[in-house]
């Protein structure tokens, strides 16, 4: 029972998360400290994102690191499960790129940053050709548990 919960929970965050993800705008930050993604906007004039990301020990290689963690979780999430739950997830991660590419523009001038979400385009674009049996119509399901 336990670990079925956990699968759940797997799940529906990294669903979260990639939502949050898609939703970047260029410019904005992410927050990957919580286990809920959010996205720093700029609230006051006074205090500069880069304080309060400092202040909050927030930095972009952690940063990037919970991205591919992220992405290794959905790629986990599509290998085991099947139907809906696979399609949704597929479709997920298809969306968040958009937001990957305009976290890219925030940090276009960081080529060390523009490089690490590449490899991580470079990464969904490969498992997408790894599976592409996978996509094809498969019977609706339910989230698989082992």
């Amino acid at each position: 029972m336990q670990q079925n919960i956990h699968n759940v929970n797997l799940y529906e965050t990294t669903l979260i998360n990639l939502r949050i993800l898609r939703s970047l705008e260029p410019g904005f930050r992410l927050d990957t400290t919580q286990r809920l993604f959010r996205v720093h906007q700029k609230q006051s004039k006074m205090v500069p994102t880069w304080f309060v990301r400092w202040w909050q020990s927030q930095d972009r290689q952690a940063d990037i690191s919970r991205i591919q963690l992220l992405y290794h979780q959905a790629h986990q999430c599509i290998d085991s499960n099947t139907g809906a739950c696979q399609k949704r997830m597929r479709e997920y991660v298809r969306e968040s790129i958009e937001g990957l590419k305009n976290l890219q523009t925030t940090y276009r001038t960081d080529l060390t940053m523009t490089a690490l979400i590449d490899v991580i385009l470079d990464q969904i674009q490969q498992n997408n050709k790894e599976n592409p049996s996978q996509q094809a119509n498969q019977p609706e399901n339910t989230i698989q548990y082992d």
